[in-house]
């Protein structure tokens, strides 16, 4: 089951930066750990930080992951999060304040 959430007006300011970004910045787009640190730098300003839940660093098949639990959240259920992209330009950092603020809304575990 695929669950979509609806839009928000944040994530459509987020994508009007980006095209200003890459009219200003053209072709030269700067390096992968520049363009990585300023995803991780907006997605903290434009989420804010969930409240009373703990994030727990994991690693899955080698690969670093979080397991996000809200207080009050089910045990009998989990749901892993993965990101498109192969983390090039996003990280755990980028993600962990919505699929915390997802968390909290249905009150499950997620790895991520």
């Amino acid at each position: 089951m695929i669950i979509r959430e609806k839009r928000s007006w944040q994530l459509a300011i987020f994508r009007f930066l980006l095209r200003i970004v890459r009219l200003v910045v053209g072709k030269r787009l700067p390096g992968v750990p520049k363009m990585r640190k300023d995803m991780d730098r907006a997605a903290r300003w434009f989420l804010p930080r969930a409240k009373n839940i703990t994030v727990q660093p994991l690693t899955i098949a080698g690969v670093k992951a979080e397991r996000i639990t809200p207080k009050g959240a089910r045990h009998d259920k989990a749901l892993y999060y993965l990101h498109g992209g192969a983390l090039c330009l996003c990280s755990l950092d980028t993600h962990r304040r919505m699929i915390a603020k997802i968390a909290c809304r249905w009150h499950y575990r997620f790895c991520h």
